[in-house]
């Protein structure tokens, strides 16, 4: 090869070389380029040390911290702190590729400031300069995953009521039949009951059997009328007169109704109010009659004596719920401020199968005796007539606490 060959030879080559790193410039260039201005944060990092090694400025933005804070820390500076705790190169992203490069996941990363930040990580993992690197791109999904956890919370929201709504209209046609059979039944009952009172005091015979018989049936008929007043009791639930008052004197009274039986079980009072608690928004016999019914049913569960915890406070309702929003139709609005009184017994508490039946209309566990099994349906009207609340927490052995919450003075 002639002198001149080889040296247009080795212009070429140096020419092609010169192409390459002019191509590997362009390509580096723009790769810089989409990495500085990406959306998306992008973090490097030596997979063998865990060490960051770059980031762009989405990321630093991400976390809330400057990029020199970053490049040369471990990648466990972008943990919450259950994460922290774990021991070697337990890392945001690379932990969960496992061969799987390209996979994308979601968890959080820890911000500055200490907050945390929902994201969706998509890792791949590729050789630079001799070492294993692996790159993670983070999508900000926080907004989303709040967006996700209202429509959530809105469609509980929504089961709850359409529950309620099939049980008011449930209720609605009780309280029609009731009203119906209270009128049919109580004139014949009436009837049937004088006969047996004449029977009673006219029957002259030695044999005991008979006035055995007769006292079953005078017995019974108390039972079924007791019934129809309760049904009586139920249908009437329709108007109030409410007026701002104090809750405590409608306590007392209430109290003192039941004090034969609180003192015949050995059952202990124990009340506790804060200092100036507040007027509230009542009909104060149909509460008197709601204080009865929830003592009443506190004494009968503690047949071995015990007590009875009465407490009243105030607080704000600061948490989107059922009956608390923003609408109108919301029996208290989003920040308001309620008066809670809760009753709570040491009894023998309420299985979680008789809890989803607490409120059914004739619903009792109290036996023949006991009841016509309206009396919680019926507080629990009077209670949502009043525009309140009532919650009732249970479990077998350990008692049971209802909770009520009523509009008070100045609550909004």
């Amino acid at each position: 090869m002639s002198r001149r060959e080889s040296k247009e030879k080795k212009n070429r080559s140096m020419m092609n070389q010169k192409r390459i790193y002019d191509e590997l410039c362009k390509a580096e260039e723009k790769y810089r380029m989409q990495f500085e201005f990406a959306v998306d944060a992008i973090f490097l990092a030596d997979v063998k040390s865990g060490i960051l090694i770059d980031c762009n400025p989405a990321a630093a933005e991400l976390v809330g911290r400057k990029r020199s804070e970053l490049i040369g820390k471990h990648q466990r500076i972008l943990h919450p702190p259950a994460a922290k705790k774990k021991k070697g190169i337990t890392d945001t992203f690379s932990k969960h590729l496992k061969g799987k490069s390209g996979q994308v996941i979601e968890t959080r990363v820890l911000t500055k400031t200490g907050q945390l930040k929902d994201v969706a990580i998509k890792a791949n993992v590729f050789k630079l300069g001799g070492r294993k690197v692996i790159q993670g791109i983070f999508r900000d999904i926080t907004e989303r995953k709040k967006a996700e956890e209202e429509l959530k919370k809105a469609y509980s929201r929504l089961a709850e009521a359409r529950v309620e709504l099939i049980q008011a209209e449930k209720a609605n046609v009780i309280v029609q039949l009731a009203g119906g059979v209270a009128h049919e039944v109580k004139n014949p009952l009436a009837v049937i009951m004088q006969a047996t009172e004449y029977l009673k005091r006219n029957i002259h015979s030695g044999k005991k059997d008979i006035q055995d018989t007769i006292n079953t049936i005078v017995d019974n008929i108390k039972r079924a009328d007791n019934i129809i007043r309760s049904l009586s009791d139920f249908v009437r639930v329709t108007e109030l007169n409410l007026r701002l008052q104090d809750v405590k004197p409608i306590m007392t009274r209430s109290l003192e109704l039941i004090k034969p039986r609180v003192k015949l079980e050995n059952i202990k009072i124990v009340k506790k109010f804060i200092p100036k608690f507040p007027k509230v928004f009542v009909d104060d016999s149909k509460l008197e009659q709601v204080f009865v019914n929830l003592f009443l049913n506190a004494v009968q569960a503690m047949p071995n004596g015990g007590t009875i915890f009465v407490r009243g406070y105030t607080k704000k309702l600061d948490k989107l719920a059922n009956r608390v929003g923003r609408r109108a139709s919301d029996y208290f609005q989003f920040g308001e401020k309620a008066a809670i009184i809760e009753i709570e017994d040491t009894g023998i508490g309420i299985s979680k199968e008789n809890l989803q039946r607490l409120y059914t209309p004739f619903f009792t566990t109290k036996g023949p005796r006991g009841g016509a099994g309206l009396g919680l349906s019926v507080t629990r009207s009077i209670i949502e007539m009043h525009r309140g609340m009532i919650e009732v927490q249970s479990e077998e052995n350990k008692g049971t606490k209802f909770v009520l919450t009523l509009k008070m003075q100045g609550g909004k």
